[in-house]
C-alpha cells in the first residue's frame, strides 16, 4: 500500500469524524440538551456564549475537513498547499491537546468519549501530515 493511500484512507476517516463533530456542535448550538458531553460539561442546555462558540465551531470543523482531505489529494478546493499543511498540523497538535484535556475533563462523558475520539482524530492528521 503506498504512503499516498494510507494517507488518504486516515484523511477519509478524519473527515467523518469532523463532519460528525460539526454536526454534534450545531446540535449544541441550536440549544438541543448535549452540553454535558462538551464544554468540560457543565451545562446540559449550554448558555448563549458557549451556543456562539459551538456555532464558530462548526466553521473550523468544516476547514480541517476540506483541508486534510486536500492534503491527501482527495479533493481540490482551496488551492493552497501552504495553507493546507498548515491546517493539518495546527489540528494534529490542537487535538493532542484536546486528547490531553478531555482526559481531565470532570465530564465523565467527555473523558470516555472524547479523549479517544480526539486521539484517533491528532493521530490521523499526524499521518497525513506526514504522508502525503
Amino acid at each position: 500500500m503506498t504512503e499516498l493511500l494510507i494517507a488518504q484512507i486516515f484523511a477519509f476517516t478524519a473527515s467523518i469524524g469532523f463532519i460528525g463533530l460539526a454536526v454534534f456542535q450545531f446540535l449544541l448550538a441550536i440549544g438541543k440538551p448535549y452540553g454535558k458531553s462538551a464544554w468540560g460539561g457543565k451545562y446540559e442546555t449550554l448558555p448563549t456564549s458557549l451556543r456562539i462558540a459551538s456555532a464558530a465551531s462548526i466553521i473550523i470543523f468544516v476547514t480541517i475537513t476540506i483541508s486534510i482531505l486536500e492534503k491527501a489529494h482527495i479533493i481540490l478546493v482551496i488551492h493552497n498547499t501552504t495553507f493546507v499543511t498548515y491546517v493539518v498540523w495546527v489540528f494534529a497538535f490542537y487535538f493532542l491537546l484536546n486528547t490531553f484535556l478531555n482526559l481531565i475533563s470532570k465530564s465523565k462523558i467527555e473523558k470516555v468519549i472524547m479523549t479517544p475520539v480526539s486521539f484517533l482524530l491528532s493521530l490521523s492528521c499526524f499521518i497525513v501530515s506526514m504522508l502525503s
